[in-house]
């Protein structure tokens, strides 16, 4: 079973062990070696996801995306959190 774990500004964020993941149509398609269960990212998730595949602090992320996008660093912070949880809450991410 996953340890629930906060994930606040100062988490650093990385990919978890066990995944395959591969670049489909400007998306990212993975999939768990572990469950077995597929998952797709849309453009901006599968962006995330490339940052993350170097350990990267949550207010780094939120750095970078504010950069890169169109968003106000508050809406991404609260998006960012919400999408990590997500994906901590499926096993996809570990919190170093």
């Amino acid at each position: 079973m996953k340890t629930i774990i906060d994930i606040g500004e100062d988490s650093v964020v990385t990919h978890a062990a066990g995944l395959v993941a591969a670049d489909l149509d400007h998306k990212k398609v993975m999939m768990s070696i572990e469950s077995g269960k597929y998952y797709g990212l849309d453009s901006i998730g599968s962006r995330i996801w490339e940052l993350i595949g170097k350990q990267h602090t949550v207010r780094e992320l939120v750095l970078e995306l504010v950069k890169e996008y169109d968003v106000d660093e508050v809406t991404c912070r609260r998006d960012l959190l919400a999408f990590l949880n997500k994906l901590n809450d499926q096993g996809l991410i570990d919190i170093v």
